[in-house]
């Protein structure tokens, strides 16, 4: 199919807007994001048998799948596709200076200090081979559209939105805790939601 002269104006006209940033610009991609994200979780499990949808979700790489990985497949395909038409993938993927970056390895180390317990806790025995590999790789698929989500496209629309870099991280990281007020709609209990958003 040819690309007519309204279509390239049209191009730029999308690019433009986004590349023009802002809180607002980047919620609706959130909002978007969201909405394609959502739907192909309940979708994949519609489509799926019945026993992947209801079964203890580590009981087989298929209810693995089922519950967590095909949604956060379609996420990370939608939001890659994304930064992709926008042209933003070298800057977004690409090695970040950070200022006074000693203190900053503070967090990780909070963060992954119960993740080590966590891990070491498991009965990894009790689990088939097929399961143990299939639930790591769908972690890394959470951290990837997360990451790209709310560390990459969000600091990337924030910055020439007028924030400092102080504004960018709580902003970025605000909407970061926010957006896991969605468990709700998968079921989660209202308190344990809560506390994760906080």
């Amino acid at each position: 199919m040819a690309t007519t002269k309204d279509d390239t104006a049209q191009d730029k006209g999308v690019r433009a807007f986004f590349n023009r940033g802002g809180f607002w610009r980047f919620v609706l991609v959130m909002a978007v994001y969201f909405a394609i994200y959502l739907p192909a979780g309940k979708v994949a499990a519609r489509v799926a048998d019945r026993s992947c949808s209801e079964q203890d979700a580590l009981s087989s790489v298929g209810t693995i799948l089922v519950q967590f990985s095909v949604a956060l497949i379609v996420g990370s395909v939608v939001l890659f596709a994304f930064t992709t038409f926008m042209g933003w993938n070298a800057e977004i993927l690409g090695r970040q200076s950070i200022y006074r970056s000693g203190w900053i390895w503070l967090a990780p180390i909070i963060v992954l200090t119960p993740i080590v317990l966590r891990v070491l806790g498991i009965d990894w025995g009790g689990r088939a081979v097929s399961v143990s590999a299939t639930m790591p790789a769908t972690g890394l698929l959470i951290g990837f559209s997360e990451e790209l989500l709310f560390r990459g496209i969000a600091v990337k629309m924030l910055r020439p939105g007028g924030y400092r870099e102080f504004g960018v991280a709580a902003i970025s990281s605000l909407l970061f805790g926010v957006s896991h007020s969605l468990n709700v709609l998968s079921g989660g209990q209202l308190k344990t939601v809560g506390t994760t958003v906080l």
